[in-house]
């Protein structure tokens, strides 16, 4: 049988914020299937599907990638929530930096909270476990990050071609 994706189980639940410093997709919904690619923390994902016992969910991933993610690595968030996180301005990870005893790796996209201030910035981390408590945001060094503008990666190509990716 075939299904068009995303599949209607998910309801209005289609997107998703990888909340664990990285997260590997399956070939199928299950761990030690092939590999497909790896999510960083803070990716946004678009959801495809959904396994029926709920543990994993089929993502397509900034990459261009698709496979199963295990559902406890991602919080669902609503279109408005996916596109917020999105524009905001944001910082790509240099490197490897400790929040609060999470790892946040090289190559993270993370918003921007508070801009440079002295020698670092303030970045904004997804929701995440309970255990992660008041640490919504944290400090990073400036030289671990590259800041980018707002615009949604592709919106100013877009622009420039005279395209709009904002609808």
């Amino acid at each position: 049988a075939m299904e068009q994706l995303p599949s209607r189980r998910l309801a209005e639940r289609t997107f998703a914020i990888v909340t664990a410093p990285m997260a590997m997709t399956w070939g199928e919904p299950r761990e030690g299937a092939a590999v497909q690619t790896q999510l960083l923390l803070g990716e946004r994902l678009l959801l495809l599907d959904e396994a029926a016992d709920g543990g994993y969910v089929l993502a397509h991933g900034a990459d261009g990638y698709v496979g199963w993610v295990r559902s406890d690595s991602i919080i669902r968030v609503t279109a408005d929530e996916a596109r917020e996180w999105e524009r905001a301005p944001a910082a790509l990870m240099t490197r490897d930096v400790l929040a609060g005893g999470i790892r946040v790796p090289a190559g993270a996209r993370l918003p921007v909270v508070r801009g440079p201030d002295g020698d670092s910035v303030e970045l904004r981390l997804p929701p995440g476990p309970a255990d992660r408590g008041e640490h919504s945001a944290f400090r990073a060094p400036l030289d671990s990050v590259i800041l980018s503008p707002g615009e949604a990666r592709g919106q100013a190509v877009a622009t420039t071609a005279g395209g709009d990716l904002s609808t």
